[in-house]
């Protein structure tokens, strides 16, 4: 996955390698539907931490050929 400049700059200032994600994730992530689309908020995870205060912010929404996702930030709420 690629993240924006700022993201992918506050991904390193945060100073852990992201992992990829674990199934237990989706039992803390958070979606809501929005009408036409979901906002969701991913749980991320790192190497040294396992389940980390980042959050990946993104909008899924179905598309004619599939799924759409735009992602948002990547930050700490």
């Amino acid at each position: 996955m690629h993240f924006g400049l700022e993201s992918a700059a506050y991904i390193e200032e945060y100073g852990e390698e992201l992992i990829s994600l674990p199934n237990e994730t989706w039992e803390s992530s958070i979606c809501i539907w929005m009408g036409n689309h979901w906002d969701v908020l991913i749980d991320l995870w790192t190497k040294g931490e396992g389940r980390s205060d980042l959050v990946l912010s993104a909008k899924v929404a179905e598309s004619k050929n599939g799924f759409y996702i735009e992602v948002g930030m990547i930050y700490v709420p």
